[in-house]
């Protein structure tokens, strides 16, 4: 369970932005009881609850990260050469996370819009995967990078 709760401290309007992850009943009974008490408050300020329901989805996993960096990101730093130069695996990793990575939008106190790169530590697993995918093909097709076999790693 994580989120907040409080008033909008522009328009005075009540915010509530709130998860729950049920994994127990107990966690279940958490979630109906916060919808119970605040449903109804809620909707008869014309702020009604918006709820969603998905599931689950794990972040990364620690073995696709150390095959990302010992196999994919250690290979590309190791083979490519880039106009008569080589470059630091941090490097490359910090360039495909600009190329490949999520991005989001955030709202500046100004009221201008900014593009932000996700950490690959925030990635869940499918999007690390579909990432790490991306990186490969790029390091396979654009820089003739040769990859070990998955089965040797």
């Amino acid at each position: 369970m994580r989120g907040f709760c409080g008033v909008c401290a522009l328009c005075g309007v009540s915010v509530i932005n709130r998860e729950f992850k049920i994994v127990s009943e107990t966690a279940l009974n958490i979630a109906i009881n916060f919808i119970k008490s605040n449903w109804k408050p809620l909707f008869d300020a014309e702020t009604p609850l918006f709820l969603i329901v998905t599931s689950a989805e794990e972040k990364r996993r620690a073995q696709q990260n150390k095959y990302y960096w010992a196999v994919v990101i250690r290979s590309i730093a190791d083979q490519a050469w880039v106009q008569g130069k080589q470059f630091s695996a941090e490097a490359w990793h910090e360039y495909f996370a600009s190329q490949y990575g999520i991005k989001k939008e955030v709202e500046m106190p100004n009221g201008c819009i900014a593009t932000k790169r996700l950490s690959t530590t925030e990635m869940k697993v499918r999007e690390f995967s579909e990432y790490t995918e991306k990186v490969t093909a790029y390091g396979a097709t654009e820089l003739a990078v040769r990859f070990p076999a998955q089965e040797q790693y």
